[in-house]
């Protein structure tokens, strides 16, 4: 029940702005450049330019009904993301902690341990706290995937510590596009703790 009514979701808002641009254009009440400039915008302003439409450019009664469906299947599909991908999120990090525990800590302080399991944590709670897509959480995300590249041996040596430290110390500043090809460079094998150029 729960896949078709999400099928049911994500059909409506894949046809729904379709339907606006064919009311746009077929519209009896606007002349040829009044259609071009709300095509344009229901075009650019993605999810946003169906609802500008349906509330500014046209009188049609059906069509500003079906937009409120729209409006409210948007936000079941985001609810949805929302609570389908925090158990994920949270388990993805108690495994990071769990591995952390068990890992054998080559020539590294004791301290260093509780440190970086405070750090899964705050990138756990950074990942949880917003959108998926959202630079805060793709950030967490990957900062937890390059852990995964460090500890795949079971072991974390001191260098593998300092480089993964200093990427969540500067994790405000980076980029997640830039930071994710890095990381497919790491489990492509391009880098490794002894030739990465930032190794302390």
């Amino acid at each position: 029940m729960g896949i078709i009514l999400i099928g049911v979701i994500v059909v409506y808002i894949l046809l729904f702005p379709l339907w606006v641009l064919l009311s746009c254009a077929f519209s009896n009440k606007l002349d040829l450049k009044a259609k071009i400039l709300w095509i344009i915008v229901i075009l650019f302003l993605g999810p946003f330019g169906p609802i500008v439409y349906a509330v500014f450019g046209t009188q049609s009664r059906s069509l500003r009904q079906w937009t409120w469906g729209y409006v409210t299947c948007g936000i079941a599909a985001i609810s949805w993301l929302l609570m389908f991908s925090a158990p994920i999120e949270k388990k993805k990090f108690a495994r990071a902690v769990r591995q952390l525990e068990q890992a054998a800590l080559v020539n590294l302080p004791e301290n260093s341990s509780s440190e970086w399991k405070a750090a899964l944590l705050t990138l756990q709670s950074e990942s949880l706290s917003g959108l998926p897509w959202q630079r805060k959480a793709e950030v967490a995300d990957e900062l937890e995937i390059l852990f995964q590249v460090f500890i795949r041996d079971g072991r974390l040596s001191d260098k593998e510590y300092h480089i993964w430290n200093k990427k969540y110390r500067e994790r405000s500043m980076l980029v997640p596009k830039e930071l994710k090809r890095e990381v497919r460079d790491w489990l492509d094998g391009v880098w490794n703790a002894e030739t990465y150029p930032y190794a302390k």
